[in-house]
């Protein structure tokens, strides 16, 4: 009978299901970033060149960090003249342009951001009058979260040293180094039609007046010197002795 009873008990327990929900609330973000303009144009010598700026700052809360810790948040900034206006950007590199883009990022810690992160960035804006034409200028400014940032310019310089380094290291392991390999008849790419004449590829490298460099450069002609040389004597010393 017990045994019943606790059959009985567990269907019942098996028949029965709980059901809870929960509520997600999943507003966008009102604001990325926040701007600061710094375009107090009004009054224009005609045919000269003004400079202003707009300078972006971080916008998203902590709170919007949550759940996130360890990655690294990067927004695009992107600054829109109209094209019929004599509004420009200038550009780090020094040219003027009609659009321009600057990027933020904040490295996630503690759900803040890390003292490395880059929280502002400053878009320089050029504007002049044009005589006896008064108009309006309108900039548009659009921010977005992105997956990947271009390098920096101090990142470009240091990756461009570091092939450099790199190409260095390579050329001067080859010189240290003979390597043989066959000769190349003909020089054709996929398509048949060759870039280089195949006598080209014969002639030896390095300046001949330069006997050691040349030497080095062409080990398989100074090995086929050396032979000459030997079998000549040879044949001199042979015949001195009869």
């Amino acid at each position: 009978m017990t045994s019943f009873a606790q059959g009985a008990l567990l269907a019942y327990l098996l028949s029965i299901s709980f059901t809870q929900s929960v509520e997600l609330s999943l507003a966008p973000l009102q604001k990325l970033v926040e701007y600061e303009y710094n375009l107090s144009f009004s009054e224009l010598i005609p045919g000269t060149m003004y400079q202003g700026s707009i300078k972006a700052s971080w916008a998203v809360p902590p709170s919007a960090l949550s759940g996130l810790e360890g990655k690294t948040v990067r927004v695009k900034i992107s600054a829109i003249a109209q094209d019929n206006t004599t509004v420009f950007f200038l550009l780090p590199d020094g040219t003027r342009a009609k659009q321009a883009a600057v990027f933020l990022a904040c490295r996630v810690e503690n759900s803040g951001c890390a003292n490395s992160s880059n929280l502002s960035a400053t878009i320089p804006v050029l504007a002049s009058a044009l005589p006896e034409n008064p108009q309006k200028a309108t900039i548009t400014m659009v921010s977005e979260v992105v997956e990947e940032a271009p390098p920096t310019e101090a990142e470009s310089i240091a990756k461009s040293i570091e092939s450099l380094f790199a190409v260095n290291s390579t050329s001067q392991q080859g010189n240290l180094s003979v390597q043989f390999s066959p000769p190349v008849f003909f020089n054709a790419s996929e398509n048949g039609s060759g870039t280089e004449n195949f006598l080209d590829t014969l002639k030896p490298e390095g300046d001949p007046k330069d006997a050691l460099s040349f030497i080095s450069q062409n080990p398989l002609i100074s090995i086929f010197g050396l032979v000459i040389v030997i079998a000549i004597t040879g044949a001199y010393l042979l015949k001195n002795r009869d």
